[in-house]
């Protein structure tokens, strides 16, 4: 099976959820162009899509047990870090 690269944007609200494709896997996320981007490695033939939810969370913040680390970028000038999380499913 041969395999294609996607990036997915994320508009950097405390909670999220994105339309990607079936089994994407994510390779990293950083900053593109100001904007917090997900590349993630994914089947280049189509086999539908999935609704992903990702947490952007501060120092401080209180996050769920059911959340896997995805991911830090800095915004506003290196103001503050922000750290990406994703929402796994409660079952």
């Amino acid at each position: 099976m041969t395999q294609i690269i996607y990036k997915y944007h994320l508009k950097g609200f405390d909670e999220e959820t994105i339309e990607m494709r079936k089994g994407a896997k994510i390779l990293t996320m950083f900053l593109k162009d100001g904007v917090p981007t997900l590349f993630c490695l994914c089947p280049s033939e189509e086999h539908g899509t999935e609704h992903r939810t990702f947490l952007n969370v501060r120092e401080g913040d209180v996050l769920p047990s059911n959340c896997t680390y995805i991911g830090s970028y800095q915004d506003m000038g290196g103001a503050y870090v922000e750290h990406v999380f994703e929402k796994l499913s409660d079952s």
